[in-house]
């Protein structure tokens, strides 16, 4: 029989693999940080809008049910955004792993494209916080408590 055998998939050269791991591990850095900080910009601009807008303001105290859901649904929208942040942080994490079991080139010509654990705890306190500024904010104008 000629031709590759479809059982054993053929390996690709470590300089290859390497172009790989090294573009995931980079792009789930960027798309890291610039999730974080897409989400805080996002949460600052409806916490300034919840504090500034009178229509807002008066929007969820006449409308409390609204107010409530609004409210009830940033728990899942925590859930949903601490999800990707650790999915994007742990990807970054095991390409950079595969990346030094390669072997292929000097851990120098590539760790500076790993997140260190602080931007993992810091991108969810941080935004985790302003999600509960934001909630608050609807609760109190609502007067949901």
């Amino acid at each position: 029989m000629n031709g590759p055998n479809p059982s054993k998939p053929a390996r690709a050269c470590d300089s290859e693999i390497f172009d790989v791991l090294l573009q995931a591990m980079a792009q789930y850095n960027q798309r890291f940080v610039s999730g974080a900080l897409t989400t805080t910009g996002a949460l600052l601009v409806a916490i300034g809008w919840l504090l500034t807008s009178a229509d807002a303001q008066k929007y969820f105290a006449q409308n409390r049910t609204i107010a409530a859901v609004f409210v009830g649904a940033i728990v899942p929208l925590i859930y949903i955004y601490c999800s990707a942040l650790y999915r994007a942080y742990r990807v970054n994490h095991e390409a950079h792993r595969q990346l030094q079991n390669l072997n292929y080139m000097e851990k120098k010509y590539y760790s500076f494209h790993l997140l260190p654990p602080r931007f993992l705890v810091f991108g969810i306190f941080l935004n985790v916080w302003h999600y509960f500024v934001v909630a608050w904010l609807v609760a109190q104008h609502a007067k949901l408590f």
